[in-house]
């Protein structure tokens, strides 16, 4: 008998029959494949997920928190430069108020008479670093046109940080109190930067607590340092407060400042007295 020939009153041939089995092992490679592009996608969503959610920006006050922690390593590292530029230019020989921020970008920090080349932090012959602007990224740009220094790095004088350097106090209480040039630091300050930046960097201190400190006076000096260290203006607050000693940080500006209220301000010791 033939193969291929279907016997009276039998519905298929042995062709038929394995015909029906490759059939069927087909559509269970079909379903397979199909799981499989299924999982695929799915694996492929969570990865895109996981990457975007990384780099996003949550609204304009906030950086994504990938960028948050570059911006926080940016800062730092300027301030840190900063610091050795200005130990470099006291081995120049040069005094407290001969240390001279002038450069050719931000006017208003000359002194007079003008100090030599090599007391200049922003001069080969001085600290051998250029100015720096900062990335507008980490800033909030809703304080354009409501404050002073905004979209620059600022170099104020008349700023005391608690808890740094002698800390010199008429009446011995060793704070800032006393409101004399004595007592006041060195200090580079990023004003208006964006909330998590500020808390980031406070956590690189140690401080725990996710919430802002606030100083309702005055944080920093508005004014340029050209040399005069006589101010007012008391950073990290008071003695028992999370920055008290801490060579950097950041504060919320309260009422009362020289700053827009809710400004945050990131400070950095450049040299502490």
């Amino acid at each position: 008998m033939p193969p291929n020939k279907k016997l009276k009153g039998l519905p298929f041939t042995h062709d038929d029959d394995r015909t029906v089995i490759h059939i069927a092992d087909r559509r269970d490679e079909a379903g397979n494949a199909l799981l499989f592009v299924l999982i695929g996608i799915v694996l492929f969503a969570a990865l895109t997920f996981t990457m975007s959610s990384g780099f996003r920006t949550e609204g304009t006050d906030r950086l994504s928190d990938r960028k948050a922690e570059l911006a926080v390593s940016e800062i730092l590292d300027y301030g840190a430069r900063l610091q050795r530029a200005v130990d470099r230019i006291r081995r120049n020989g040069c005094s407290e108020s001969d240390i001279s921020f002038a450069n050719s970008t931000v006017s208003g920090y000359e002194h007079d008479p003008e100090v030599d080349d090599k007391c200049k932090i922003f001069h080969p012959a001085g600290g051998g670093l250029s100015w720096k602007t900062p990335n507008p990224e980490y800033i909030v740009s809703s304080f354009e046109g409501s404050g002073a220094n905004f979209g620059q790095y600022h170099f104020p004088y008349g700023t005391c940080i608690y808890g740094v350097g002698d800390e010199y106090d008429f009446t011995g209480n060793g704070n800032c109190n006393a409101n004399d040039q004595l007592n006041e630091d060195l200090i580079m300050i990023l004003p208006y930067a964006k909330e998590n930046i500020c808390s980031r960097i406070n956590k690189k201190t140690g401080v725990t607590a996710e919430s802002i400190p606030v100083e309702e006076s005055c944080v920093a000096d508005h004014r340029k340092f050209t040399g005069s260290y006589n101010g007012s203006c008391e950073a990290a607050d008071a003695q028992d407060g999370p920055l008290y000693s801490k060579h950097f940080g950041c504060i919320q500006q309260g009422t009362g400042g020289n700053y827009p209220t809710g400004a945050n301000i990131v400070y950095y010791v450049l040299m502490a007295r």
